[in-house]
Parts: structure tokens; C-alpha cells; sequence
């Protein structure tokens, strides 16, 4: 193998921020309003072109488990409904454990619109096009040199942060790497900004992996992820056409693409009906085994499921009463349900799912059932929910916090979970709060010049709260 050394390059600091945060998502939404709205001078990094992640990059178009979640979540809402781009879609299992009366579809063009204004009316300082790809630490440079967890001590770090325990945690942080500054790579070449706290909302972990967090990715036994899906808009749905949210109507529109010519990867598709007349996003396609760091991977899939796209929609055009429909658009990011799971003070369990665990520094209640989508196309039709009978369940502000990164918190899909409660909680309904509840601890933790291993969760929660009423 042939090696290229990079020659070493000195950065200047272009700005010096209380709170940086890594990824302009869902998750990294909340976390710079959240961060923003405690007064913090925040930057909002995301290496696409517009804010949103998945949510407008991505297409995907629809909020899960975001009853009674409040705080920014409640506050898009508002804006989109004000905007004519919202359209109420509650899922029918509402009723049962999961919470699913304020599930919803969206315009993805004006999420956008929304995100923008909600960032600059907060005074979010928003840098787009921008990669993060290094970590530069106390002392030195990461290069990405990530350990995997060990699964010694990972559940749990500790219970309220009161008497020696609270002074053991402060040592602890002394001793813990942290992070000076992130270098990114975007027009006009590298460029380092440095910050008193860092939140990753990358979806994938990225960050952590760069400052040498420990992670876990995949399933414990094969170390397989989850399936990978590239989204799409179509036009000319039949206005009796409802959206496929549960197993038969699923089904049902399966059947329907396969007498058109053409048998889908996914064999549950899913259709959910836009705010726009006789628009929807459709989700039929499974790419199997892509890996968040692996490009190529993750190159090939994008390209594989955009032609999958075409095909099926084309299919579904030859059939009764659908010849109207078209492909608008394809996604720009192909939507991965998988990344790492960066180890945290706490992790979050498929035990705490079934127990429905309550902890006193609890930042957000998730309801959504185990959805582990299948890992090879072997296992199509196999339903996780049955493996695991989940309950409502607290996730706790310790999973939010790194273990071994003393200025590090997470939000969204890469905080500390096990496989299988990731598959729950991974859903932009949660992430936001997540992210909300990260920006406001690390804001808290800056002002205060401490870590945020040393903040109380229910602290945080009474912030979190008090921002909802002002």
C-alpha cells in the first residue's frame, strides 16, 4: 500500500464560540437554539447546503414521537403551520404504547425556510458547505483514532451528582481529553474554530470519532447495521390514496408496484401523503450493510437506490388509476439509520424499554417501538417489536454526556445506546429534544466554566423548561 503524508499545516482561529455544535440536523437544530436561547455565542456547523439534515437534504418528510415534546419542536411546528406546510398525520397505533397522535408530514422546502429564520432570529452564528474533519484537543491534534467501547462499565456511570460522587466526577473531567478547537474543510480551504463546549449531532458520530471517543456500531453479535434508504418526492397520487403507515396498506402498495413490473428491496413501502395536493414521499428501497465510514458504501447505495427510485416509480405509473405519477426528486442524502453510539455516563438499554425506566435526570420521554429494519435481505419480514415488548421510557441527560471527552456532549442518534434502544429513540422527534437538552447544558457548563459531567440533569430539565415559557 502506497502512503501520502500530509504536510503540517497551522490553522488560524477564526472565531472563538462558548458552544459549537457539529451538525445542522434535527438533533443540531435543537442544540444551537437550545444553546442560543441560554444566551451562549453559538456556531451551528453543517456540511451540507441548507439546515435540516434528514429532514430536508434527506426528504424524509415525516416527525415520529414528537407528542408533547414542546420547546423547539412545538416551535417549528408553529412556524410550519403558519406557513401552510404542515400536514397532521398520527400514526394508528396511537392508543397503544406508543404516542403517535402528533406524528405529522411536512414541506420540505419550507422547513428550510423556518430553520433559516429560527437560526438568525437567535442570533446562531449558521456555517454551511462545512465538513468537520478534525478534532484539534488540549495538547494536540486527533486524527480519528476512535476506540470502541468496553463493555465494562458501559451501562452506567453513576447516579445524582451529589457529595463524593460530584467530586469524583470533577476529577475525573480534569483528567479526561478535551477539545480546543474544530478544524473543517469547506470554500476556501481548512479553517479551525475553537470553543468552550462541543455538542456532536452529527447522526453518525463523527466528531466523537475524531477526539478518540469510544463507540459502539451495529448489532453486539454480527456487528451489522441497520438498512440505509435514499427518499424521494413524487407528484400525482391518487387523491384516494391514504399514506401506508401500517403492515396491510404496506403491503398492499408492494403488491401494487410488483404488477407493475418491478419488486421492490423494501418489502414494506411506505407512502406518506404531503401537505401539497397529490404530493408524497415515498420509502421503498433497502441498501444493505453501509457503514457510516465508508464512503464508497455509501456512494454506491446512493447511486443503486436513485435507480431503484426510477424504476419503481415508472412500475407504479403502469398501474390503474396511478399514471399520473412522477418523480420529482430523488434526495440529496441518502438516509442512514445507523452510526455510532458514542459511549456516554449512562447507557440507555433494551431493559430500560421493557422496564420503561423513570430517572431523575430524564431530558426526554420517547415512545416509539423497537423499529430494527432487516439487516439482510434474508431477514425481510421480520418484526424487532415482537423481540421486544417496549414501554414509554426516560432517556436521562448521562447518556447525552461523553464518557472520556470532558467538554463532549451528543445528541440524536449518536448518544449511548445499546442496538436496540436506538432503534427507538433514533427518531427526529426525540432527537430534537435531545438536542435542545444538550444545547442548554453545554451552554450551562460554559458560563459556569465547568464540565458538563458536573451539571445536575434535572437542572437542566428546569432550564429546558423555563426557555418553553418565556
Amino acid at each position: 500500500m502506497r502512503w501520502i503524508e500530509e504536510p503540517a499545516r497551522r490553522h488560524e482561529a477564526r472565531a472563538d464560540y462558548e458552544v459549537i455544535v457539529c451538525g445542522g440536523g434535527p438533533a443540531g437544530i435543537g442544540a444551537a437554539l437550545g444553546a442560543a436561547c441560554q444566551g451562549a455565542r453559538t456556531l451551528l456547523i453543517e456540511a451540507g447546503g441548507c439546515l435540516g439534515g434528514v429532514w430536508t437534504a434527506g426528504l424524509l418528510s415525516y416527525v415520529m414521537d414528537s407528542a408533547d415534546k414542546g420547546g423547539v419542536l412545538e416551535t417549528i411546528v408553529a412556524r410550519l403551520q403558519a406557513a401552510d406546510a404542515y400536514r397532521p398525520e398520527p400514526h394508528p397505533s396511537a392508543g397503544s404504547a406508543y404516542d403517535g397522535t402528533a406524528d405529522y408530514t411536512y414541506d420540505a422546502e419550507a422547513m428550510k425556510t423556518v430553520l433559516d429564520a429560527l437560526c438568525r432570529d437567535s442570533g446562531v452564528d449558521v456555517l454551511l458547505h462545512a465538513r468537520v474533519v478534525a478534532a484539534a484537543m488540549q495538547g494536540g491534534v486527533a486524527t480519528g483514532t476512535a476506540r470502541g467501547a468496553d463493555e465494562r462499565d458501559l451501562r452506567d456511570e453513576g447516579g445524582p451528582r451529589t457529595g463524593s460522587r460530584a467530586r469524583a466526577e470533577r476529577a475525573a473531567s480534569a483528567r479526561a481529553a478535551a477539545i480546543e478547537a474544530v478544524l473543517v474543510e469547506g470554500f476556501g480551504g481548512r479553517a479551525a474554530y475553537t470553543g468552550r463546549q462541543f455538542i456532536d449531532c452529527t447522526g453518525s458520530g463523527d466528531l466523537g470519532a475524531l477526539a478518540g471517543a469510544a463507540y459502539e456500531m451495529g448489532h453486539p453479535e454480527s456487528g451489522q447495521v441497520q438498512p440505509s434508504t435514499l427518499l424521494a418526492i413524487v407528484s400525482g397520487v391518487p387523491d384516494e390514496q391514504e399514506s401506508t403507515l401500517v403492515r396491510p396498506h404496506k403491503e398492499a402498495l408492494y403488491a401494487r408496484i410488483a404488477a407493475g413490473g418491478y419488486a421492490p428491496s423494501y418489502k414494506r413501502p411506505v407512502l406518506f401523503r404531503l401537505p401539497q395536493p397529490g404530493m408524497a414521499t415515498l420509502m421503498l428501497n433497502h441498501q444493505y450493510g453501509v457503514r457510516c465510514d465508508d464512503p464508497w458504501a455509501i456512494s454506491h447505495a446512493t447511486r443503486e437506490a436513485r435507480a431503484e427510485l426510477r424504476d419503481a416509480v415508472q412500475a407504479l405509473a403502469r398501474t390503474a388509476g396511478w399514471e399520473r405519477l412522477r418523480l420529482v426528486a430523488t434526495a440529496q442524502q441518502l438516509g442512514l439509520r445507523e452510526g455510532r453510539r458514542l459511549r456516554g455516563r449512562y447507557t440507555v438499554t433494551r431493559d430500560d424499554l421493557i422496564a420503561g425506566s423513570r430517572f431523575p435526570d430524564a431530558v426526554c420521554r420517547a415512545t416509539l417501538p423497537v423499529d430494527v429494519h432487516a439487516l439482510g435481505p434474508e431477514r425481510e419480514g421480520e418484526d424487532a417489536r415482537q423481540q421486544v415488548q417496549a414501554q414509554p421510557y426516560d432517556i436521562p441527560y448521562r447518556s447525552l454526556v461523553a464518557a472520556d471527552i470532558a467538554n463532549l456532549l451528543m445528541a440524536g442518534r449518536c448518544i449511548s445506546g445499546d442496538f436496540h434502544a436506538h432503534a427507538s429513540y433514533r427518531v427526529t422527534g426525540n432527537a430534537v429534544p435531545l438536542g435542545e437538552a444538550a444545547g442548554v447544558a453545554a451552554a450551562m457548563a460554559a458560563q459556569r466554566q465547568v464540565e458538563p459531567a458536573c451539571l445536575d440533569g434535572a437542572d437542566v430539565r428546569a432550564a429546558m423548561r423555563q426557555a418553553m415559557r418565556q
